[in-house]
């Protein structure tokens, strides 16, 4: 990890998410079960992912648990498309850590996100509506990495 301190993935459908649509397809039960071990072992950092037109961040999550040092996923779906956004959620599980309920926020609009590696332990992602200044954040979390090695069991 000395030259490439961060494992970054990205995807088409997500593997978690809580929206009522596109949730656990069967691409994405199907890629999980054969991938997540693997990325859980070499300890991948942070997983894009898109397909339901929403944004939600997960907190770190290894088989449908929320787990400190596993990956951070985040949908980033809610980029723009002539449909307009997924609404409808299923009760946020445990692993959810951000979304925007229909409840809370019915004016929700697209959004996009940004990522700044600052260094080999600290990354910042911040997501902003679609409305909203560049300076307005909608939700953002920092991603610090252990640089001790020695891989997940």
């Amino acid at each position: 990890r000395a030259v490439t301190p961060w494992l970054v993935a990205t995807f088409h459908a997500p593997w978690y998410n809580s929206n009522m649509h596109h949730h656990d397809e069967a691409q994405e039960v199907g890629m999980r079960e054969a991938m997540e071990d693997l990325f859980h072992r070499h300890e991948v950092d942070i997983v894009f992912s898109g397909h339901v037109h929403n944004y939600e961040r997960m907190h770190p999550v290894y088989r449908r648990r929320p787990t400190p040092g596993a990956v951070t996923y985040i949908n980033v779906g809610d980029g723009g498309n002539r449909e307009g956004p997924a609404l409808g959620e299923y009760p946020r599980p445990k692993w959810s850590a951000f979304r925007l309920d229909a409840e809370r926020d019915p004016m929700r609009i697209f959004g996009h996100g940004k990522v700044v590696v600052h260094n080999s332990t600290h990354l910042h992602f911040t997501w902003h509506r679609l409305w909203d200044s560049a300076r307005d954040v909608g939700d953002e979390v920092w991603l610090g990495r252990n640089d001790g090695g020695g891989g997940r069991p």
